[in-house]
């Protein structure tokens, strides 16, 4: 396949996902000021930290077969050799979740785990969402994991407005929203799929499993990558500053999450473009181009959201959490760089080098790790954001020197330097916190901004426009 194909295919892909997935979490954005409105910083700080145990647990317990599930049904091409593949994935899964339930069951003697039960439920629906997903990718069937984030999305802002607004409910409803639009998204999806088909007992693999095995292990320590160098920190923050303190620098980071949840349907479609393309003759030439070409957007869109913060940000979080704004920026900073370190690992991914993606996030961590426990007791929470920060540039740097191994991979000089300038700017107005100034210079960094992704524009555009023109010359015709 020529690169401008790969390129179009990968572009129409990330347009299949961000139909579902984009529009959805405008929907999931909206509750912040509900919860900030609402709850404490302390209910929603605990309920936080639970997310946060969850995600960061949740590697270990699948074994990362998920991605192996995924990646292996690609390379399949009869069904007997898929089913053999989901049933192994699954069933390990499903007795490592069991487990990992039991063992918190025990411990919640010992510790009083607020909302344990809530949690365990929740741990195993997020657990059957993402194998499904997973496997629904891996049939190339994006409409339809699209349309699951929609479901999950929609069905969780649905069910927490009504147990916040009209039952009276505090932390517990986002947990139990979570649980039950994950089941919802799930069921969908099996249905949709027929998923049942692919379930025989009498394929499961020992030898496929070890296959599999040897492919995921060494994706854990990406997989928590984001609990590590970001996650950590919230539960560094309530050991040394408190609840209330994690829950301002869980409000800082929901506005960071608009910024990830684009780049995350971007990614999706990057790892399996990439996956498919393997053995390809312009491999290498299609990932410098779209390299290049994401870096460009992705910067465009973290600035420009740092610029419109600070218009909005009293509107979106509120005056409360107004100690959360300088968090904001930094953070923001912060997810541009691990964007960085995810369009990384896609390549790593494609050539089959899921090791040093596990060795360079260790490295990561441990960075992330020791500045902020040095620092957190002189600075506070800017120790948590700063961390981040400089976790991920680490991790940027040290891929970029493995990744030259086996690729030569072109960074887009000339740009950065641009958008360093631009950010200089948006930078003076976001903490100068005067309107006029910073419509002004949200104005001109839109202009910077298309004009620095016309190439993409056109890529975009250019089939649009054909499409519609052959469908009005078949109108004239007729």
């Amino acid at each position: 396949m020529e690169v401008k194909d790969r390129e179009k295919s990968l572009i129409k892909n990330t347009g299949i996902l961000a139909i579902g997935t984009l529009a959805s979490k405008v929907f999931s954005f909206f509750l912040l000021p509900l919860y900030t409105a609402v709850l404490t910083t302390e209910d929603y700080g605990t309920v936080d930290v639970l997310q946060t145990v969850a995600l960061f647990a949740m590697p270990f317990v699948t074994l990362q077969l998920c991605s192996a599930v995924f990646r292996f049904i690609i390379e399949k091409k009869e069904d007997l050799e898929k089913t053999t593949v989901i049933t192994t994935g699954i069933f390990v899964e499903s007795v490592n979740v069991i487990l990992f339930s039991f063992v918190v069951w025990i411990l919640n003697f010992k510790f009083n785990i607020q909302y344990c039960e809530l949690f365990i439920l929740n741990f195993a629906s997020s657990a059957l969402l993402e194998i499904v997903q997973n496997i629904i990718r891996g049939f190339g069937n994006n409409g339809t994991y699209s349309i699951m984030s929609f479901i999950m999305t929609v069905v969780s802002l649905i069910s927490n407005a009504v147990m916040i607004l009209f039952m009276g409910m505090k932390g517990d409803s986002i947990l139990i929203a979570s649980t039950i639009a994950a089941l919802v998204a799930a069921a969908f999806g099996i249905c949709k799929q027929k998923l049942w088909r692919y379930l025989k007992f009498s394929t499961f693999s020992l030898k496929e499993l070890k296959k599999m095995l040897k492919y995921s292990l060494p994706l854990i320590p990406n997989a928590i990558s984001w609990w590590i160098a970001n996650t950590s920190d919230r539960l560094l923050i309530r050991y040394f500053i408190g609840a209330s303190g994690n829950g301002i620098y869980a409000a800082a980071n929901k506005i960071p999450s608009i910024y990830t949840t684009i780049f995350n349907v971007y990614n999706i479609a990057w790892i399996e473009s990439l996956s498919r393309s393997v053995g390809d003759k312009k491999q290498d030439e299609f990932i410098n181009s779209m390299f290049e070409k994401s870096i460009r957007l992705f910067a465009c869109i973290c600035i420009g959201i740092i610029c419109c913060m600070s218009l909005f940000f009293n509107m979106l979080i509120g005056e409360a959490y107004h100690s959360a704004y300088a968090h904001v920026y930094i953070l923001l900073i912060a997810i541009f760089f691990n964007s960085i370190c995810s369009l990384l690992g896609g390549i790593f991914t494609a050539y089959k080098e899921s090791g040093i993606i596990g060795k360079t996030t260790v490295i990561g961590a441990v960075v992330n790790f020791i500045v902020n426990l040095m620092f957190i007791k002189f600075i506070g929470l800017y120790a948590a954001s700063m961390s981040t920060l400089i976790s991920y540039v680490v991790i940027v740097c040290v891929r970029t020197k493995h990744v030259k191994k086996f690729m030569k991979l072109v960074y887009p000089k000339e740009f950065l330097v641009q958008a360093s300038i631009a950010l200089i700017v948006v930078s003076i107005g976001y903490f100068m916190r005067v309107i006029w100034v910073n419509a002004l210079i949200l104005f001109v960094l839109f202009l910077w901004c298309a004009y620095s992704n016309k190439e993409l524009a056109k890529t975009i555009i250019e089939p649009i426009l054909n499409r519609l023109g052959r469908k009005h010359e078949k109108q004239s015709n007729n």
